[in-house]
């Protein structure tokens, strides 16, 4: 099974113990979908199922698992649609949640989605980054990518709606001298003839939400889409501003031009108590 159709979560701060949590389709009719969610406790070293129908009118593709929480709660989310709510230790009811209106894309899509949208929890807000062409590509085919950010607070009854949080467009990213190894970037001359660095030359993809910061998102850049070394980009999304340019190094991995990329991560801070977080492969 895919690690992205499961989740693992500790059973709390003072032990070393664990759940495991997996969805697996049973049924449907034209508006429901029924699923056995089974649950791992390793304390009593057994599994535990139980049956779960949700009112879902979309199609559903379970890419990623995600925590809302500390008590248990889980959403299992396909980017195109929608996410499927499961409280996993407790008896809370279900529910789907539908991605904001703009975003959904009813069709069976099967891709994963996550080439261009991530969902995650961040500073207690259900969070969504979106990445799509803005424009068709100018005449050295260079894409203009529009990013955009939306959230809603996590609560038993979900009572707020999506907000559309940030937007802008990839040209419109300042780059500046205080952006860190901005020397990794392509040098593009501006009207001047002086050489610039520039964001627009470059193919991206899997947006990434920091966990620690909502108005960061991480981008996987690449100077030529099959090169096996890629950029991440972190962008500062309200002030529309790139941070900095680290190197991924993915030249062992095996697949597509974006097949890999990097994950949102807590260990850092356990290493360093004065990083709060990074994206690592």
């Amino acid at each position: 099974m895919p690690s992205t159709r499961f989740r693992l979560r500790r059973h709390g701060e003072e032990d070393s113990y664990y759940y495991v949590a997996v969805l697996n389709f049973v049924s449907s009719t034209e508006s429901e979908y029924t699923y056995k969610l089974w649950v791992f406790d390793s304390m009593k070293g057994q599994w535990s199922s139980r049956l779960v129908s949700v009112h879902c009118p979309l199609y559903h593709l379970t890419s990623k698992v995600i925590s809302l929480g500390e008590d248990g709660l889980l959403g299992f989310v396909d980017p195109w649609r929608g996410i499927i709510i499961c409280d996993m230790i407790g008896q809370r009811s279900p529910k789907y949640l539908k991605v904001p209106p703009k975003l959904i894309r009813d069709e069976k899509v099967t891709d994963t989605g996550l080439l261009s949208r991530d969902i995650a929890l961040v500073e207690g807000r259900l969070t969504i980054v979106d990445l799509c062409p803005a424009t068709e590509p100018d005449i050295n085919l260079n894409w203009n990518w529009q990013v955009s950010t939306w959230s809603r607070k996590v609560a038993d009854h979900w009572e707020e709606d999506w907000h559309n949080d940030c937007n802008l467009c990839i040209p419109d990213i300042k780059v500046d001298k205080d952006t860190e190894n901005v020397n990794f970037l392509p040098m593009l001359k501006d009207n001047e003839g002086i050489p610039r660095p520039t964001l627009g030359s470059l193919h991206i993809a899997h947006p990434i939400l920091s966990l620690s910061d909502s108005h960061v998102v991480y981008v996987m850049a690449k100077v030529r889409y099959r090169d096996k070394k890629a950029l991440v980009l972190s962008v500062d999304m309200r002030k529309s501003r790139l941070q900095g340019v680290a190197v991924f190094d993915a030249e062992r991995m095996r697949g597509g031009a974006f097949d890999y990329t990097c994950t949102q991560s807590w260990i850092p801070k356990y290493f360093n108590p004065g990083v709060k977080e990074n994206p690592v492969a």
